[in-house]
């Protein structure tokens, strides 16, 4: 499934968001994550581009969980009950179809803990189920290595003022420049 963005940068930031921190039911269980400070504060200053990555390659509502696995130094994306379901392949491809997308949005909200869009908190287990580290969800790595300037932050850093300002400031600045840029074309 294609994730298509506005044309244009109009009043307002543009800012990507994993699409259950707006209250879309798009988790494993069916559930969402609806945050009220993103719904109902956020949203007065910045235009969503909702994103969720795992249903984006067809994974179903509800759906087995996922979690990181460390396979000989890589991250994988395994089921926690059937470890046989693998889409780390699915995620990895959707993020890179994804950057040139992303590359115009001014920053971009993840969902914390996630195993596709968690920023740095996300779990990540060895094969015997031990917990070794926190890391980037698949498709937030992607885009952290990828487009490195994008402003990122997750719900959590949000309730953290200091954090909240810096991304607030970062995705300001992002957004002017990219308007005297397509003013002066």
């Amino acid at each position: 499934m294609a994730v298509t963005a506005e044309a244009g940068h109009g009043q307002r930031p543009l800012v990507a968001i994993s699409s259950c921190l707006l209250g879309e039911r798009v988790r494993y269980d069916g559930g969402d994550k609806r945050d009220p400070f993103i719904t109902e504060t956020l949203a007065r200053q910045f235009r969503w581009l909702p994103l969720c990555p795992e249903t984006a390659i067809g994974l179903g509502v509800p759906r087995a969980p996922i979690q990181l696995v460390d396979i000989d130094g890589l991250t994988h994306a395994l089921g926690v009950r059937r470890p046989e379901l693998d889409p780390t392949r699915a995620l990895l491809a959707f993020a890179h179809q994804q950057l040139e997308l992303l590359a115009g949005v001014d920053g971009w909200i993840c969902k914390s803990r996630s195993p596709s869009c968690g920023l740095s908190d996300t779990p990540v287990y060895d094969q015997r189920g031990d917990r070794l580290r926190s890391g980037s969800g698949l498709f937030t790595a992607v885009i952290r290595e990828c487009l490195g300037q994008l402003p990122l932050i997750d719900e959590r850093q949000l309730a953290d003022p200091g954090l909240r300002e810096q991304f607030l400031y970062r995705v300001q600045q992002r957004w002017r420049a990219r308007r005297v840029g397509e003013e002066g074309q």
